[in-house]
């Protein structure tokens, strides 16, 4: 099996980035074999960094340092 770990923010003007896991766990999902981090860390970036007043957010692009 494979369990996924996904940061959360319960703040609407923030955006997780990273924080997020994998658990491989064995056939009775009672053990598990191994943990990927896709990140070295989690950060919380406020929607509105480097935003002038009246210019709203397009987009946003994140990476990750692998996938196992």
């Amino acid at each position: 099996y494979r369990v996924y770990l996904l940061s959360a923010t319960t703040e609407p003007d923030v955006v997780i980035a990273g924080g997020h896991h994998r658990l491989e766990l064995n056939g009775d999902a009672d053990k598990v074999l191994a943990i990927h981090s896709f990140t070295n860390t989690c950060v919380n970036v406020p929607k509105q960094a480097g935003r002038q007043e009246g210019e709203t957010v397009a987009g946003l692009i994140l990476t990750h340092l692998k996938t196992p």
